[in-house]
């Protein structure tokens, strides 16, 4: 109901600090002999922001894909199940 009615603030950014980062990588099956390489990059930096109330330090942590792949193999003629001990089949 009242939004936009207060005051108008303004706000200056000074990049201070360090961002952090790391690669991920991961394989996961996508069918058969089929591979799904996936690499992610993790991005996470503090953001302070200062307010003539004070301030605000939040923690940002975010991932991003990179690169996706997926890795296809042979797919055999036939498929031998070897029976569990125990079972009849």
């Amino acid at each position: 109901l009242l939004s936009g009615l207060g005051p108008r603030l303004s706000f200056r950014f000074t990049p201070v600090g360090m961002v952090q980062s790391s690669f991920h990588s991961e394989f996961r099956s996508a069918g058969i002999n089929q591979t799904l390489h996936r690499i992610t990059m993790q991005v996470a930096m503090n953001i302070t922001l200062l307010t003539p109330a004070g301030t605000q330090t939040v923690c940002v942590d975010s991932g991003v894909v990179v690169a996706e792949t997926i890795l296809i193999g042979q797919v055999p003629d036939t498929l031998i199940r070897p029976e569990k001990e125990g079972t009849e089949g």
